[in-house]
Parts: structure tokens; C-alpha cells; sequence
């Protein structure tokens, strides 16, 4: 573990493992304890770190750091993970890139739907856009490149692959990465509270669906 300022009223936390399911509670772990340290005002997770920022008027920074550079994992239970069903539109007009991604792999686009559905991602972080969630577990047999040329605007719901990556974009965006179906659930909303359901440590599986047969006639 590494500890270094991060600005006036920041620091980082970080840790040299790659991203995994034991190093995320960690960071869960650490999130939820800097959280209780007087003056703390926000914690943000990412994929082998953790952002603590502190109130720069009231807050003790050197008491900060001291118990941030002190702590240790007790191995505290955190809440239960949640598995999240996500349904999924894939190929046609919600999935343009789809039947490039199966040629790139030499396979058909019912062998990469089944491929990329059904199976359990762990989220290891949030970002880029609200309700962002980074996930880990893609198989190896369906990293793809990402696009030579971004799109402008990625429809809100688009579910995509992007190297060793999947995701959905929570909201429309530019973006480069592979579209191969697109979800029409909401999976942010700011005017809730939470805006966003599903958490760090959480995971995501993608589940098929058909669309009704009078909007493809």
C-alpha cells in the first residue's frame, strides 16, 4: 500500500495489485473507514485505489494521513454484494458493431451473445459518466480493439466492448468502444437518490432479450 498527497486537502491511496475481487473489498474496507475519520467529506474507489479528499478549513490533515497511512485491512464484513440482471437487445440497429466483433473472432453473433451473457461481472469501479460501472471478467476469446474513429454519440443504454472491457453507457456520450446490443433499462437517475443502485463489489450480468415482433416487422 502507498499513501501520497494529492493536492491540498487530498490523497491517494493505491495498491499494486491488479484489479480483483479480494483487492476490491479492500478498497470497500478502506473506503467506508476513511469515511469515519473526522474531516473526511468523500472517498472515491478505483480500480487499485482509493481518493480521500478532507475539508481544507476544518480538517486536520497530518491526522488524516497518519491513520490513513496506519491502517490495515481487519477484514471487516462489508455489505453483501448485489447481483444485478441486466436485459440486453443485442445485434441490429441496438448493435451495429456486433457482427464485427464476432468476425474479428471468427465466430457468429449468436456465439458471442452467448459468450458475453449469462456470466457474472464484478464491478470494480464507477466513472467516466454517472453510472459508469468499470467491469472485470470479459473473456479472453472476445477482447476486441476499440474503434479507429470514436462516435460522437453513443445511445444512452449501449452496451459495448472496448479491449479487455465490457460496459454500458448509463447515458448518451461519445464513445469508441465496440456497440454489440443496447439495454432498455435506466441505470442512472440523478433526480433519485441514490442516482446510481449498484455499487463497487457488485455485479452485472447481461441477459438476452427479444425485441416484440411488431417493432421489427
Amino acid at each position: 500500500m502507498e499513501l501520497y498527497a494529492y493536492g491540498d486537502h487530498a490523497a491517494m491511496v493505491t495498491f499494486s495489485q491488479p484489479p480483483h475481487k479480494e483487492l476490491t473489498h479492500r478498497l470497500l474496507q478502506l473506503q467506508a473507514d476513511a469515511l469515519n475519520i473526522p474531516g473526511v467529506i468523500n472517498a472515491l474507489i478505483g480500480y487499485n485505489s482509493v481518493l480521500v479528499e478532507w475539508d481544507p478549513v476544518s480538517a486536520d490533515p497530518v491526522m488524516i494521513m497518519q491513520k490513513l497511512q496506519n491502517w490495515r485491512s481487519e477484514g471487516k464484513g462489508n455489505s453483501p454484494p448485489r447481483h444485478w440482471q441486466i436485459p440486453v437487445f443485442y445485434g441490429g440497429t441496438d448493435g451495429p458493431d456486433l457482427y464485427y466483433v464476432a468476425n474479428y473472432h471468427h465466430m457468429t453473433p449468436n456465439e458471442v451473445i452467448a459468450l458475453h451473457s449469462h456470466r457474472p461481472y464484478p464491478i470494480y469501479c464507477l466513472g467516466f459518466s454517472l453510472g459508469f460501472a468499470y467491469l472485470g471478467g470479459l473473456p479472453e476469446a472476445l477482447h476486441t480493439p476499440r474503434r479507429a474513429s470514436p462516435r460522437i454519440r453513443v445511445p444512452k443504454g449501449s452496451v459495448a466492448i472496448g479491449g479487455h472491457q465490457t460496459g454500458v453507457y448509463p447515458s448518451e456520450s461519445p464513445g469508441g468502444w465496440q456497440i454489440i446490443g443496447r439495454t432498455p433499462m435506466v441505470l442512472a437517475n440523478p433526480a433519485q437518490d441514490p442516482p446510481v443502485s449498484y455499487v463497487p463489489g457488485d455485479t452485472i450480468e447481461f441477459v438476452p432479450i427479444q425485441r416484440p415482433q411488431d417493432e421489427n416487422s
